[in-house]
């Protein structure tokens, strides 16, 4: 399975573990029936307690029917993704899988808007996805202020550090 990364944009395995505040796309190749659903889902990049507010795009070009044991793996991607704030974008969802998706109870896990059918542009949708899920993995971002939050969630004064100029450094101005 390839994907593309947000620090990269270019096609590369997708990271081992899906880092916080980022998004990543995958697009599975080869059959997603059977015995091939469990392959793609150890392809994806786990969901650690250090992935909150990350989205995963799964590409779906070409594809036709997902069948069940696909949708069976669906269920549990998202589980952990919804505990970590996170969440599961499905791109080039054509009409046959938008029923699928409906029906299996995929679509209201997820949400009818971050499921995004396909469009005659080669890589439009996707593209509009990723930049979708950039905005919202930046609106999640805690508000510059004079406060900040420690990991363990509680609040600390925000402290400028001392800015120093170049005369009490012993630099020169244009080094």
């Amino acid at each position: 399975m390839a994907g593309r990364h947000r620090r990269t944009g270019t096609e590369t395995e997708p990271p081992g573990e899906l880092p916080a505040r980022e998004w990543s796309s995958s697009q599975p190749y080869g059959s997603l029936f059977f015995a091939a659903a469990p392959t793609f889902e150890a392809g994806l990049p786990a969901a650690t307690d250090d992935s909150r507010h990350s989205v995963v795009i799964l590409r779906l070009r070409g594809r036709s029917d997902l069948g069940t044991t696909f949708m069976d793996v669906l269920q549990p991607l998202r589980r952990p993704l919804i505990a970590l704030d996170s969440k599961l974008v499905i791109v080039s969802a054509n009409d046959r899988i938008q029923e699928q998706l409906a029906v299996t109870g995929i679509t209201d896990l997820i949400g009818d808007d971050n499921v995004y059918p396909g469009d005659d542009a080669f890589g439009a949708t996707v593209r509009r996805a990723a930049a979708d899920a950039h905005a919202w993995v930046e609106a999640q971002r805690p508000p510059a202020g004079p406060t900040a939050v420690t990991q363990a969630g509680r609040s600390r004064p925000h402290h400028p550090r001392a800015v120093r100029s170049p005369r009490s450094t012993g630099a020169s101005p244009g080094a």
